[in-house]
């Protein structure tokens, strides 16, 4: 079945015009020949075109062609030799800049058999043509002037030369009309979320390259790469000679045979030519010439089967340079085999997702209040995949009863059309692959992965694969915690699984707390029943008898547990006569009897025996000892004494643990010695000490487990490391770091072969290294940081060639590195804040591999060597703090990578003119760099952040507004006294801040005028007032309110004066406006929040009163007639101790609001004029007498 998933419709969508292009032509020139060919090819690339065809002159046609112009998208001007005889082509071309002008439209000018220069300097036949219009024009100057006007500077715009003229044309109007219509995320066929997948696709395709690519589009059921696939084909097919979209792939192949499916694909990229395309097998040497040689584009959905894929793309068809093969699939490994290069969907966010759900539940873009708690309950069952939102929101009616019914209904039974679009996945598993599944769907989601993937190994799976595998079928993914993770629904679907089974007592695997308990208390399981996980917090009390599990004979996996304070209470009035024999986990807490499970956290229990494959004892904070007994557990496996705080000793029979792989002791704080024959454990792979407070040292004899990969030390007691560690071949990760007591590093460290992580961070009584490091070849991670009596490093640490990071942060008495660090060559990140260092080594221009540089608060450091830069990948600088630092190198531009330079509180006065050589620099952060010098900024197209506050700078560029990509400015705390004009160029700029800028005088009002318009601006500004031109203010308080007299609400701007003087210390966090908008009858409510700032990371201090502005986009019900808005204004800070944070509004003294109306042309009866509207003083005046009329209904603004 194919993936059929959507993504949300957008309240706010661009008016469609009618026409995609308007051609401007003299027809006489050009008619027979080029514009017919011109006309055939936009159609084939399905773009509508509007050309006058043999229409009689008049005036009504002439008015009529003028709203054609209006109606499109984009015009053609083709200047010809007799163009400009023609005052209706004049006329056309005057309409079209003016479009352009108010519009945005595009204009493509083409010269047909004409010099450019022609046109532009209105020479030859078009001076020829003003000369006689002159003579015509009646002393119509105005007219004449303006079609001289229209032809310059229209014919100086850019163009194109007239070789493959025509393909040019539709390949530069097919990327404006992409880059017109599909703006932004929000607004395309009512999609959201759709744009940004789609262009992060386009831009793995690299269309700009000549090779042969092949991108795979990945994700689980319903989460949209069809959607994407199909908007991309849309977009980018006419780039192409030839392309097809195969839709349902594996819905197909149960109709059709693979040779049907390459003969379709065939077919589609050759045009349908009539070609004799034969067996696939045999295609004929003409067609696959023509194959090898055009560029064409093939995308396939929903694939499944490597050898079709093959068979369809690969062995015997070879496409030409450029072409582009899409594949989307739910199976990683079959696109990893194809070698495409795999995108992951991603599910959506919940703006996207509320989005969507309430399009299709309300069909208007948006939630009423009292939907909105049971939206959000839908939509977290959905989870951010598009096919449920669209399906759940279609099937919920009108009244809130009927939503509860129906989600309290989904728990049990959920909607039939997304569970078998999501079982098309599960059914591609073999049978080893599917019980691993319904055992995490059931039993272990949230679990580490490699405990899970243990227990599953004892169970007789091959868990390994299996996990791999449904990690490439996208049912499950794995955690930055290294969890096993599962969609709700994907789980939801496993579930259902095993509840095919109508006899509870047979299903393989209990989840539901009322089935376990009715089968566990009834002695109703039988021997399909493999797994039991059951929630006591929801069962609450269970009696259970001697025979509870007698008939479970094929039981594995046993756990109860509970959340928060609540306590397992699971009775049993006899010993259990027995436990299933295939028993691999038992998960007990404050098991009833003496006789023991493997698993009892936080137990009361003074000894301990038992014997499992798995025994977990973490938090039993009164464990004093372990029975000499626990050397019986002949198949232990893993053994957890992790926080048990009491425990002094471990017995020396630990030794006989022969399967034993894992071993944690950490947070075993009286600890103080591990026994000899704990080197015995030949299996052990990972040994943790952590936290052991108390313990001096590891046995000498550690170099005995000889399969030990992994050695957690850290924050232990040891002093130093035993000799024999030279033995451990197979350890890839040493832990030591806050190790205060260890003074040094054995030399036999340079045996440790396969080693890749070594940390020793925060060892302060660490003094030296040892040469032999240098030997750790595949040593990759190195930190030092925090080693403050590390004076120096050793040469040899320079030879290792897989190191990748390196960190000497905080070693405050190291003064240098060694010369030769340039040898490093693996190195990606370079860490030294903090230390001693004063100065680089000058070989730092071999480090052809790394991408951060970190230098903060080095305060000895006094310059950056020159040859810093020669390294073309370096991608951050930070040398934030180094107070000695007066400059930076001269030929700084030569870092083209460069994204990020972070000089803040620095030395620095002057930054290099060569900054404006850096591209794809998209911050810079300068603040608190006193008396700074900017050269002018030219050059730098991408940056996106500048931060120059507290630089006590006099003045700004006037370059400041050819930074284009700006969106966030910092200026606060300067002495400039204005700003310059140009910042009204930025119209990607969201915040400007100019906090505290006391000589700041005059600005306000042309930055408002950026500001009302864009709704996610923010602006600070040291100052008292608020602007003028907000059209509703409140000059002595907090809070307003007007009527609303429109329906077409588009957005509010919203400004607040604060006042520190009241709370002079406080450090604030944001500024907020409650809005409570009011319908006509009083009970129609709707309460929104709007912020200064998105993201609470803000911390801001003020010295005297500033402005903040910011505005917002409204989304309201037309339904609900709001009359009546309220705000009321507040600042959040922190209180006096630091600790909590308070909302106040008495810091606010001023307050304003500005309402964003859409436009509307309105004819009056007084011939179209439109009517003068009152002043603003004198519209708030009509606005809060209205108000006063209505008193008595609207509520205080104190119930906001």
């Amino acid at each position: 079945m194919a993936s059929s998933s959507s993504f949300s419709s957008c309240a706010l969508a661009p008016r469609l015009k009618k026409h995609d292009v308007f051609i401007s032509f003299y027809g006489k020139d050009i008619r027979e020949g080029f514009l017919s060919h011109l006309q055939k090819e936009l159609k084939q690339n399905q773009i509508y075109a509007f050309v006058d065809e043999n229409l009689e002159r008049g005036e009504d046609i002439l008015s009529s062609l003028l709203a054609k112009i209006e109606e499109s998208y984009v015009s053609i001007v083709i200047f010809s030799e007799n163009y400009a005889y023609s005052s209706w082509c004049l006329d056309e071309l005057v309409k079209i800049l003016e479009c352009n002008i108010e519009r945005k439209q595009i204009i493509i000018p083409v010269f047909y058999g004409i010099n450019p220069t022609h046109v532009q300097e209105l020479e030859g036949s078009y001076c020829d043509a003003i000369v006689k219009h002159k003579k015509e024009s009646n002393n119509n100057s105005n007219k004449l002037d303006a079609w001289i006007s229209a032809l310059k500077k229209i014919s100086n715009l850019s163009s194109f030369p007239e070789s493959k003229l025509i393909e040019k044309i539709i390949s530069h109007i097919s990327k404006k009309l992409n880059d017109h219509l599909i703006p932004s995320d929000s607004c395309k066929d009512g999609l959201v979320g759709i744009n940004s997948r789609v262009k992060d696709v386009q831009e793995l395709l690299c269309l700009e390259l000549v090779d042969v690519r092949c991108i795979g589009i990945w994700g689980m059921g319903g989460i949209g790469k069809t959607t994407i696939a199909s908007k991309l084909f849309e977009q980018i097919c006419n780039q192409f000679q030839g392309g097809c979209f195969i839709a349902n792939v594996r819905e197909q192949l149960q109709k059709y045979t693979p040779d049907n499916l390459q003969c379709e694909i065939l077919s589609k990229v050759l045009n349908n030519e009539g070609l004799n395309i034969g067996m696939p097998s045999m295609l004929s040497s003409a067609i696959k010439r023509r194959l090898s040689r055009q560029k064409f584009l093939i995308i396939l959905d929903d694939v499944s089967d490597l050898e079709l894929v093959e068979f369809l793309i690969g062995k015997h068809v070879v496409f030409g340079p450029g072409s582009r093969i899409i594949l989307t699939s739910r199976d990683k490994q079959l696109l990893k085999n194809v070698s495409a290069e795999i995108y992951e969907v991603k599910k959506l966010n919940d703006d996207e997702a509320l989005q969507l759900f309430s399009f299709h539940a309300f069909k208007p873009n948006f939630v009423k209040k009292e939907y909105m708690q049971l939206s959000r309950k839908a939509i977290g069952y959905a989870d951010g995949n598009p096919l449920a939102l669209k399906v759940l929101g279609s099937k919920f009616g009108k009244r809130t009863e009927e939503w509860e019914d129906k989600l309290e209904k989904l728990k049990d039974i959920p909607d039939r059309k997304i569970q078998e679009i999501l079982r098309i996945s599960y059914d591609d598993l073999d049978p080893d692959e599917k019980e691993i599944f319904l055992d995490v769907a059931c039993f272990f989601k949230w679990w580490d992965k490699n405990r899970a993937i243990s227990i599953l190994e004892g169970c007789g799976f091959f868990a390994k694969c299996g996990i791999s595998r449904l990690i490439d079928k996208s049912l499950i993914s794995i955690s930055k915690r290294n969890r096993l993770e599962m969609h709700d629904l994907v789980q939801q679907m496993g579930k259902d699984i095993v509840g095919e089974e109508k006899e509870i007592g047979k299903r393989s695997r209990l989840y539901k707390s009322k089935d376990i308990y009715k089968v566990l208390t009834k002695d109703m399981g039988t021997e399909k029943v493999e797994s039991i996980s059951a929630n006591m917090n929801e069962i609450g009390f269970m009696e259970l008898s001697s025979t509870a599990f007698v008939k479970m004979r094929n039981l594995r996996l046993l756990k109860f547990y509970s959340f928060g304070h609540d306590q397992v209470k699971v009775v049993l009035t006899k010993r259990l006569k027995s436990l299933p024999q295939e028993l691999r986990y038992l998960e007990w807490p404050k098991y009833p009897l003496k006789s023991l499970p493997s698993r009892m956290p936080r137990s009361q229990l003074k000894q301990l025996w038992n014997e499992d494959q798995v025994l977990i004892l973490s938090g039993c904070t009164n464990l004093v000892e372990i029975s000499s007994s626990i050397g019986r557990l002949s198949q232990l496996r893993e053994l957890e004494l992790n926080s048990c705080m009491s425990l002094k000793s471990i017995p020396s029979s630990i030794g006989d643990l022969k399967c034993l792989y894992e071993l944690d002791f950490s947070g075993c704080s009286k600890l103080s010695s591990l026994p000899d024959a704990i080197c015995n454990l030949k299996s052990l792979i990972e040994l943790k000490v952590s936290k052991c407070v108390n313990l001096n040292g590891l046995p000498e004899n550690l170099g005995n487990l000889g399969s030990l990969k992994r050695l957690y030390a850290d924050e232990s007691g040891i002093t130093k490391l035993p000799s024999s560690m030279n033995q451990l071949k197979q350890l890839i990760q040493l832990d030591c770091s806050k190790c205060r007591n260890l003074v040094g590093i054995p030399s036999s460290i340079g045996c440790l072969s396969l080693l890749r992580e070594l940390e020793l961070n925060s060892c302060m009584s660490l003094k030296s290294i040892p040469g032999s490091i240098g030997e750790l070849k595949c040593l990759y991670e190195l930190d030092f940081s925090g080693c403050s009596k590390l004076a120096s490093l050793p040469d040899a640490i320079c030879n290792l060639k897989s190191l990748i990071f390196f960190d000497v942060s905080g070693c405050v008495n190291l003064n240098g590195m060694p010369e030769n660090m340039g040898n490093l060559e693996s190195l990606k990140r370079l860490h030294a804040n903090e230390s001693g260092i004063t100065k680089l080594p000058s070989s730092l221009n071999q480090l052809r591999q790394i991408e951060g540089l970190a230098c903060s608060r080095c305060t000895n450091l006094v310059e950056i060597p020159d040859s810093i830069c020669d390294l073309k990948s370096l991608i951050s600088i930070n040398v934030s703090g180094c107070v000695n630092l007066s400059g930076l190198p001269e030929n700084l531009g030569n870092l083209k990578s460069l994204g990020m330079l972070i000089a803040d509180e620095s030395g620095i006065t002057k930054l290099p003119s060569s900054i404006n050589q850096l591209g794809k620099l998209t911050m810079l952060k300068c603040s608190g760099c006193k008396g700074l010098i900017l050269p002018p900024l030219t050059g730098l197209t991408n940056l996106r952040c500048l931060f120059l506050n507290n630089c006590e700078m006099l003045e700004l560029p006037d370059s400041l507004g050819s930074l284009t990509s700006l969106e966030k400015i910092t200026l606060h705390g300067n002495d400039f006294e204005s700003i310059p004009e140009s910042i009204k160029q930025l119209s990607k700029l969201l915040v400007l801040d100019l906090r505290d800028c006391k000589r700041l005088r005059g600005c306000l009002v042309y930055l408002l005028s950026v500001q009302v318009n864009c709704y996610g601006a923010r602006l600070l500004i040291a100052g008292s007032e608020v602007p003028q031109r907000m059209r509703y203010r409140n000059n002595s308080g907090s809070s307003l309110s007007f009527s609303l007299g429109q329906h077409d609400l588009l957005g509010l701007s919203f400004c607040g004066v604060l006042d520190p003087k009241i709370h002079p210390s406080r450090v604030y966090t944001n500024i907020g406006c409650m809005v409570l908008f009011i319908g006509e009858s009083g009970c129609s409510r709707h309460e929104k929040l709007y912020w200064l700032y998105k993201h609470w990371d803000c911390q801001m201090k003020f010295q005297s009163e500033n402005v903040f502005l910011w505005g917002s986009s409204i989304f309201l019900d037309p339904d609900d007639c709001f009359k009546k808005a309220l705000f009321q204004f507040f600042a959040v800070h922190y209180d006096d101790n630091g600790a909590e944070m308070i909302t106040s509004r008495e810091m606010i003294v001023k307050c304003g609001v500005h309402p964003i109306f859409k436009h509307k042309k309105r004819k009056n009866q007084d011939g179209g004029k439109r009517k003068k509207q009152p002043p603003p003083s004198q519209r708030l005046k009509d606005t809060q007498e209205l108000n006063k009329e209505n008193a008595e209904d609207e509520p205080s603004v104190s119930e906001i």
